[in-house]
């Protein structure tokens, strides 16, 4: 909330908040791991969105748009807890789309599925990261990993006025490894 009160002295207002934090741990195996994912993925997004609203920064005709995860919809081993945190972000989303509409503030989502990232090469390192990253790519059917450009083209997008018309809407970004969503 500080460095909201500091953009709104120095700033006196926010046109799009782009919510891109998140993290992943492979095995949560108590509630701490549960509880920092949701900390991060989860409550960071909520609370960023509602006390810029508190505070009068988020402009009518402005934009939210929450990066979340393919996982929030796909359920796949070891991912239930990702997904969930995601998945709410989303329910987030729907309902700020509702709220704010009579603004023109739009809300939406896109939903990554497996990009390059430093998040994901750090992850998978060594031959036994490479067999993995193979399997991901083979279950894309586009045949490639995402790269960082893929999503922020669609993040541009969203916070342009070509989007006026779009609101409450997931976009699922995943070389069409979502197919069967």
């Amino acid at each position: 909330r500080k460095l909201l009160e500091e953009i709104k002295r120095e700033f006196g207002k926010i046109d799009i908040i782009v919510n891109n934090a998140g993290v992943y741990v492979t095995s949560v195996r108590d509630e701490s791991d549960f509880d920092r994912i949701f900390a991060i993925n989860t409550k960071g997004a909520f609370f960023l969105v509602t006390s810029a609203l508190d505070l009068g920064l988020l402009q009518d005709h402005g934009r939210i748009i929450n990066i979340t995860s393919v996982k929030s919809r796909l359920g796949s081993p070891n991912n239930g807890v990702h997904g969930a945190s995601k998945a709410a972000v989303e329910a987030f989303s729907r309902s700020w789309a509702s709220e704010l509409g009579s603004r023109n503030i739009t809300s939406n989502c896109v939903a990554p599925g497996y990009v390059a990232t430093a998040m994901l090469e750090s992850g998978l390192s060594g031959e036994s990261g490479k067999v993995i990253i193979d399997a991901m790519v083979a279950n894309t059917p586009l045949g490639r990993l995402g790269e960082v450009a893929d999503i922020a083209n669609i993040v541009g997008f969203l916070a342009s006025p070509a989007s006026q018309w779009i609101t409450g809407q997931t976009i699922q970004a995943t070389g069409g490894m979502s197919k069967s969503l």
